[in-house]
C-alpha cells in the first residue's frame, strides 16, 4: 500500500485521507498498542515511568521516525513504540528529527537500514535502554522518590537523558522519603 497517496474509502470515516487517523486501521493500532504495552511492561519506552492501566487513551503509540515525513514506516513495528505524553510531545520528541544521524544531509532511511547507528538516542526497539539506565521508584503513601540508576556509559545514554529531559523526572530525596 502506498501510504503517501492514501485515499480512504471506509464508510463513515472522517480521516480526510490521513492514514493514521483512518477508522479502517483502528483495530490494527489497538493491537499494536497492546503488543507494545506488553513488550515494555506498561511503561514508557523512553522514561520508563509506569503507564496507567485504565487510561489507554493517554498512552501514545509513538512513531520514532515522524510519521508525517516517513509515511512508508507508519505501520512498521520497528518504527513504533509506546510512550507517555510527556516524552512524545514537544519540546521533547514530538516531530523533531535532530536525533537522526546525518539528518542535516537529507539522509533518508530504507527499510533495511533500521540500525541503532542511525539514531543519536537509544532506540527502544533496537537497543535495550535498561542496559544504560533504569528508573528507580520508592513510594511511601504519597511521597515518592524517583532516580535514574545510570549504567554502562555511552554517548547515546547521555544524549537520551538530555533529549527527553529525564533529570526533570527525578524527584524527592532519600531524607524526604524516609520522613
Amino acid at each position: 500500500m502506498n501510504f503517501d497517496q492514501y485515499i480512504c474509502n471506509y464508510s463513515g470515516c472522517r480521516c480526510s485521507n490521513e492514514i493514521w487517523k483512518c477508522e479502517r486501521f483502528k483495530p490494527l493500532k489497538l493491537k499494536y498498542k497492546e503488543l507494545l504495552k506488553a513488550k515494555f511492561q506498561n511503561s514508557c519506552a523512553y522514561c520508563q515511568r509506569a503507564l496507567a492501566h485504565d487510561e489507554n487513551i493517554i498512552i501514545d503509540l509513538e512513531h520514532v521516525l515522524p510519521k508525517a515525513e516517513y509515511k512508508k514506516y507508519i505501520f512498521n513495528l520497528t518504527n513504533l513504540t509506546i510512550s507517555c505524553r510527556r516524552c512524545n510531545t514537544a519540546p521533547r520528541k514530538g516531530r523533531r528529527k535532530d536525533f537522526i544521524v546525518n539528518n542535516h544531509l537529507g539522509f533518508q532511511y530504507s527499510i533495511n537500514d533500521f540500525s541503532s547507528q542511525n539514531y543519536k538516542f537509544i532506540h527502544p526497539n533496537l537497543e535495550d535502554v535498561t542496559q544504560f539506565y533504569e528508573l528507580n521508584l520508592l513510594q511511601k503513601g504519597r511521597r515518592k522518590y524517583l532516580r535514574y540508576e545510570l549504567k554502562n556509559w555511552h554517548p547515546k545514554r547521555e544524549y537520551t537523558i538530555e533529549f527527553f529531559k529525564l533529570k526533570e523526572i527525578e524527584v524527592g530525596s532519600l531524607d524526604e522519603y524516609a520522613g
